[in-house]
């Protein structure tokens, strides 16, 4: 039982600092990427975001349509899960406003479990890149998997533009296991809706 309780704190502890330490990427890039799930309603249409829809209709064939939100504030998000498995998405968020940037990929936080200790280890990484849509997207490994969480896996934002010249801003998640070598091509599936 108490090694499960320091399991659970320190997932807690990598998914905090994940999602809103300056240490992953920036503290610009952790309040903007905080405030594009911030205020998502499932009950918002996505039409009100104002930017292009961004989709994977490879996922949407696999797992079935995503859970849909939006905010009055011009984000959105798409959920594709495999309902069949646990710690397995893709997840997209769009955004009026551009991410800001990342110069270098954000350490991997890992949990260290010593003795009656836990602490969460930040281990420097490159980014890797993969095509989406046409373009080279960077991105890094968010957090390595612990008891409650997958492994979680980002792209740098990202501009894509429609046939009819509308700007969006993107970035994809993916939580999986910590050895997927499918990260690249999972991200690579997304495509503008027609």
């Amino acid at each position: 039982m108490k090694n499960r309780n320091v399991i659970v704190l320190l997932c807690g502890v990598i998914f905090t600092a994940a999602c809103s330490s300056p240490s992953v990427g920036g503290k610009s890039w952790s309040e903007f990427t905080a405030k594009s799930f911030r205020d998502l309603d499932p009950k918002t249409a996505l039409s009100d975001s104002g930017i292009p829809l961004l989709v994977s209709d490879v996922y949407e064939k696999k797992w079935g349509a995503p859970e849909r939100s939006a905010s009055s504030a011009g984000f959105y998000k798409l959920n594709y899960e495999n309902s069949s498995g646990p710690f397995d998405r893709l997840v997209i968020y769009g955004s009026k406003k551009a991410f800001p940037k990342l110069a270098t990929a954000p350490p991997l936080l890992v949990a260290d479990v010593t003795g009656n200790s836990s602490a969460a280890i930040k281990r420097p990484q490159s980014f890797r890149t993969t095509m989406i849509a046409g373009q080279k997207v960077n991105w890094f490994q968010e957090s390595a998997s612990g008891g409650a969480d997958g492994a979680y896996f980002s792209t740098t934002g990202f501009a894509l533009k429609d046939a009819s010249g509308k700007i969006g801003y993107y970035r994809l998640v993916i939580e999986t296991g910590d050895d997927n070598p499918g990260i690249g091509v999972r991200f690579g599936s997304v495509n503008l809706k027609r």
